[in-house]
């Protein structure tokens, strides 16, 4: 009975220190190299404007006033884009949240 009990204390405190080397470990996760977060994808300003998009232009402007996780942009032509399900502008292009590209490792 004892053995049964000391086994089973074992295991849960192996349990227990697994999520804490689990969380530790996702906490200090490194910023993505292209600045974006997970399911965003970098795309240009230069070939999304002629498509009618505005917004990225001014979310990459320094001096917008916008800020992409409290950074004003970097003006380094490039955003952050993530479509929104299948929904569309008023002219028909994806619709997309758009963020700098500002999480850079």
């Amino acid at each position: 009975m004892k053995t049964r009990i000391a086994k089973q204390v074992a295991a849960t405190a192996l349990g227990a220190l697994g999520l804490v080397v689990t969380g530790a470990g996702t906490a200090h996760a490194a910023a993505p190299a292209n600045g974006c977060p997970n399911g965003y994808s970098l795309m240009s300003i230069d070939e999304l404007a002629p498509q009618g998009y505005r917004v990225p232009g001014q979310v990459d402007d320094p001096s917008s006033g916008i800020r992409s996780f409290g950074e004003p942009g970097n003006g380094d032509g490039l955003v952050c884009a993530q479509a929104i399900g299948s929904r569309t502008t008023s002219w028909g292009g994806q619709l997309y949240q758009f963020w700098d590209n500002t999480l850079l490792a």
